[in-house]
């Protein structure tokens, strides 16, 4: 379990926790179990989540503490590092 704070996330492995983003991809073999904010969450066919969505609003307290995050994007996957 985790908390992940950025700009932009694409999932293809699994993560379970909290998610604070501006965009938010699950991508097919994707798994995401917990707590998600954004106001932009797209999942490809055979994606998965499961848990609870909120709009981005309610990170504004928290990314006042953070530095900015312009052109920051994390990718979860499992597969094998290129």
């Amino acid at each position: 379990m985790g908390e992940i704070i950025t700009e932009h996330l694409i999932i293809n492995g699994h993560f379970e926790g909290i998610c604070h983003a501006t965009r938010i991809e699950i991508l097919s073999c994707g798994h995401v179990s917990g707590t998600v904010f954004s106001d932009n969450l797209s999942i490809e066919a055979g994606g998965k989540f499961m848990g609870v969505t909120n709009p981005s609003e309610a990170t504004v307290s928290i990314q006042e503490d953070i530095p900015d995050l312009t052109d920051n994007i994390n990718l979860i996957s499992n597969d094998p590092p290129l």
